[in-house]
């Protein structure tokens, strides 16, 4: 950081406040050399996340403030974060019910991470649940809480933020998710405990690239069912639809009740439980594993995500091949004779959509 002192740093956030009216953290980091124009780290993403903390902190006390939330978001979109004036709240006008008005005060403390004022504002809430259940949320947002872990975040924080927080428990659910999945950096995936890998936590909290950084760090995790239908579910959350697709086939393959189940729980994208859902309903009653083989005919342009090479030896990975051989073939005869011999409605099926089309 080119700014290494409190009062530094001070002075950066005063001019930029004088010359703009506002602070926005973009350009601090910038003037700071902390990132380039593109946004491209200069030095540590820590050093930055520090530095916002605390001109987040400084600002605020200067009564800017930011977007509910705002000091959740993953550090990228941090970056992002313009703090300004607020508009007079309607609570002005309602001072006279004070329980409720320093509820609202300690709801948007906690959202914007100045926790020592927000445990300051619990003695003036009224309602003891309110009290309680606000605590938990500090407690559980405090840096180096080492109590989450994922069972708590979902069983037990989660109601409690959507009940304290409203539309805004999201981003504070992703602050300790992120948080989570920090901690759970380096430890390998345990198929007893699944949701104990950072992979899980990474997926909640939207940070869908991140999830497939570490599942590919797992040996053999092409082969697990909870990791290919996590990688299916992250990829496709980046933008990887090719991905998404190979993982989704291959669980099809080698695990077709988790693919049964992950479908079922609507957790592939629509165009593919679209699929599901026709495949279901064919006549022919398909086994899971020749999905695969079943969608390749609906949607001939899985075969760039899923070459034939990715099929597996087995039955089900030779029927795709030849559905693949026979659609690259544009309806070759011999082509045609392979796959009646492996499944004669599957022909039946390629045959009438190919009139239809």
């Amino acid at each position: 950081m080119s700014l290494a002192t409190a009062a530094g740093l001070a002075a950066a956030v005063d001019r930029l406040l004088l010359e703009r009216g506002e602070l926005d953290f973009f350009e601090l980091l910038l003037r700071l050399k902390l990132i380039d124009a593109s946004g491209g780290w200069l030095a540590a993403p820590d050093a930055a996340a520090d530095t916002l903390d605390a001109a987040h902190a400084y600002a605020s006390q200067q009564g800017l403030r930011a977007a509910s939330g705002a000091m959740f978001l993953p550090l990228p979109a941090r970056c992002r974060v313009v703090m300004s004036k607020s508009p007079r709240s309607q609570f002005d006008l309602l001072r006279d019910n004070q329980g409720l008005y320093a509820e609202t005060q300690l709801r948007d403390a906690l959202l914007d991470r100045r926790f020592d004022a927000a445990r300051e504002l619990l003695a003036r809430v009224d309602d003891a649940n309110a009290r309680g259940e606000f605590t938990q949320l500090i407690d559980a947002a405090t840096a180096r809480c080492e109590d989450n872990d994922a069972e708590r975040i979902a069983n037990r924080l989660a109601p409690l933020a959507r009940r304290r927080l409203g539309d805004n428990a999201a981003a504070y659910l992703r602050g300790l998710w992120s948080a989570l999945a920090e901690r759970q950096a380096g430890l390998r995936f345990d198929p007893q405990r699944p949701q104990d890998h950072a992979s899980h936590a990474w997926l909640q909290a939207g940070e869908a690239a991140r999830a497939v950084d570490v599942i590919a760090m797992e040996p053999g995790w092409h082969d697990d069912a909870p990791l290919l239908a996590r990688m299916a579910q992250a990829s496709a959350g980046c933008g990887r639809s090719g991905d998404a697709r190979l993982a989704w086939m291959r669980l099809c393959w080698l695990h077709p009740r988790a693919a049964e189940q992950a479908f079922d729980e609507s957790r592939a994208d629509p165009s593919l439980l679209e699929h599901w859902s026709d495949f279901q309903s064919d006549e022919a009653a398909y086994e899971t594993e020749t999905f695969p083989a079943w969608t390749l005919i609906v949607d001939p342009g899985q075969r760039f995500s899923v070459p034939a090479e990715q099929a597996p030896q087995t039955p089900a990975g030779e029927l795709y091949r030849a559905v693949l051989a026979l659609i690259a073939s544009g309806g070759e005869s011999n082509a045609r004779r392979r796959v009646h011999a492996l499944r004669p409605a599957l022909l039946k099926r390629y045959l009438g959509y190919a009139a239809n089309r």
